[in-house]
């Protein structure tokens, strides 16, 4: 089943979700979330310090490829 919603609805939505729904959401798919996230701060945080101050609240992401 598919069910479209009009801008209007999806932004009166998104206002209602408290921030624990918004995190549950974002981990459903954080390969996703973190795209969308990227793209969220390029294209409406212009202000350099405020990207900053973003990018340095967030801790650095580690990856291990292979097992020593």
């Amino acid at each position: 089943m598919t069910i479209k919603l009009t801008d209007s609805q999806l932004f009166d939505i998104l206002r209602r979700l408290n921030r624990q729904e918004v995190i549950d959401f974002l981990a459903d798919d954080v390969e996703k979330s973190v795209d969308w996230i990227c793209d969220f701060i390029m294209s409406y945080v212009d202000s350099k310090e405020l990207q900053d101050k973003i990018i340095n609240s967030m801790p650095p992401i580690q990856m291990k490829l292979f097992n020593d």
